[in-house]
């Protein structure tokens, strides 16, 4: 996902972006997922929050390519788009082994096993 000031109507990610990254190894996958897109962008600020980042787009200092959850609740200023080819991670799921676990749990992990997810 990647968001821009809805007056700008920009139809790709622009070339400045501020960054905000929980780990190296997450902004070398969007750099080679965009490269391989044709995309390079320029890195021109590095942030610690996420709601610095929304705010950073909001103000029309770049644009962002987050994770949607990231950006939620996405403000009404801020037009969100879909990057052209998606770019997926695995994630996981963590319980505590050898342990009486409440029913919902059970229930949570036969969802996870028998849907197709894709946010």
């Amino acid at each position: 996902m990647y968001g821009e000031p809805r007056n700008r109507g920009a139809r790709k990610p622009s070339r400045h972006c501020p960054r905000r990254s929980r780990s190296p190894q997450d902004n070398q996958r969007v750099q080679a997922h965009l490269a391989a897109l044709g995309y390079r962008l320029s890195v021109e600020y590095d942030v610690r929050e996420d709601s610095t980042l929304i705010s950073m787009v909001k103000k029309g200092l770049g644009s962002a390519i987050t994770p949607r959850l990231v950006a939620a609740p996405i403000p009404t200023e801020i037009q969100v788009r879909s990057l052209p080819v998606p770019l997926c991670r695995a994630i996981a799921v963590a319980i505590l082994q050898d342990t009486l676990l409440p029913r919902a749990v059970f229930a949570f992990l036969d969802i996870l096993k028998t849907e197709p997810w894709q946010l």
